[in-house]
């Protein structure tokens, strides 16, 4: 079997147990703005969402930016037919930029169009809701393909030959442009009509065939590159679904780092920490979590093995290993699961399970 059918039929287990240039060289074209060079990699993590507890896991997700993600989980548990769990998250600032937005603005503050808030929902069981905020700041992104000097440089060439072959085909077709003025508008329609075949024949096996090549390279070499990630979030309780009698019940803090494992591989490492409160509702219980993680595979699909430990005030440390994997659906839609064991502090082990899948904003399509 090979790799890529093993790590999908360890989804579909764990599925059964349990998302410029250096300076933009011309910003009229496609290969100028920000949104040409987004690829298809992961959809991350939000804090909103791994607040309220949802995953067995204690690193978030790395993952380059998606300017609209949204998390469901758990929408088929208990008969429910609506998500027990979903979180939203955006970058608000590349989002109001929109899809034109330069790459030479892009690059020059990209920690800022990588901030992401996110809000998340969950059923707390007890018939009311928990709700959350968080933010995320990317402060290394080395798959940040607006960045990625090769692949941007790579889209340029190829921009580079068709601004050669449309120079070519105005002077094969327009010829004098005194004389091609004096043409009526039909005709002159009728000659731009068939100078745009030409360039599409000339062009379209070429440059679709070669930006594929380029967008499936950028994909393998970067889908593990160098990360740092802070995360922050909030969360409040309220005792039924009106949202009424709203009360912060815990805040916590996230930091992970990436750093490839030879060319297959990721590893991070990274943790956590948290304020909650008490049963008398006071903010004076505090907890903390270390992890580090394995990944396995490609961007399309991959596993990975996480060992962690976690301590907090009240209970002896706790100790976790988990497996767990992600797969890509379709451009925008990606699936992941994950069992878990965790040793508690009073010596029993439980199994712990999560799956989700992950909505974002697809690749961009040059």
């Amino acid at each position: 079997m090979t790799i890529r059918g093993r790590m999908t039929l360890l989804l579909l287990n764990l599925m059964t147990l349990a998302c410029g240039l250096a300076s933009a060289r011309n910003d009229s074209t496609v290969f100028g703005r920000a949104a040409a060079a987004r690829l298809d990699l992961a959809v991350p993590d939000a804090p909103a969402f791994s607040i309220l507890g949802e995953e067995p896991t204690t690193i978030m997700r790395p993952s380059s930016l998606r300017e609209v993600s949204i998390l469901v989980s758990r929408f088929l548990e208990g008969g429910a037919t609506v998500p027990q769990a979903l979180a939203l998250e955006v970058a608000p600032v590349s989002l109001v930029k929109g899809s034109d937005l330069p790459l030479r603005e892009y690059q020059a503050n990209p920690w800022l169009y990588r901030a992401r808030i996110s809000v998340a929902s969950n059923s707390s069981g007890n018939g009311g809701r928990e709700l959350s905020v968080g933010l995320r700041l990317s402060i290394i992104d080395r798959s940040d393909l607006r960045c990625d000097r090769i692949l941007l440089d790579e889209l340029y060439a190829v921009a580079r030959v068709r601004t050669d072959v449309v120079a070519g085909a105005k002077l094969k077709f327009r010829g004098n442009p005194e004389l091609f003025e004096e043409l009526s508008d039909a005709e002159q329609r009728a000659v731009d009509g068939r100078m745009e075949t030409y360039i599409d024949s000339a062009m379209g096996a070429i440059s679709e065939d070669k930006i594929i090549e380029i967008r499936e390279s950028a994909r393998q070499r970067l889908w593990n590159a160098e990360i740092l990630d802070v995360a922050l979030a909030g969360k409040g309780t309220t005792p039924d679904t009106t949202m009424g009698g709203l009360r912060a019940s815990s805040y916590g803090m996230w930091l992970t780092w990436g750093t490839p494992l030879g060319s297959p591989g990721l590893l991070l490492a990274g943790g956590n920490g948290r304020l909650e409160t008490g049963a008398d509702g006071k903010l004076d219980r505090y907890a903390g979590s270390v992890a580090l993680r394995a990944y396995y595979g490609e961007n399309e699909y991959k596993g990975y093995l996480e060992t962690s430990g976690r301590w907090s005030g009240a209970t002896s440390p706790e100790f976790g290993l988990d497996l767990g994997g992600e797969l890509k659906l379709i451009a925008g839609l990606w699936l992941d699961a994950t069992i878990g064991v965790l040793t508690t502090g009073d010596g029993d082990t439980v199994v712990k399970t999560a799956w989700n899948i992950r909505f974002a904003t697809p690749e961009f399509e040059l």
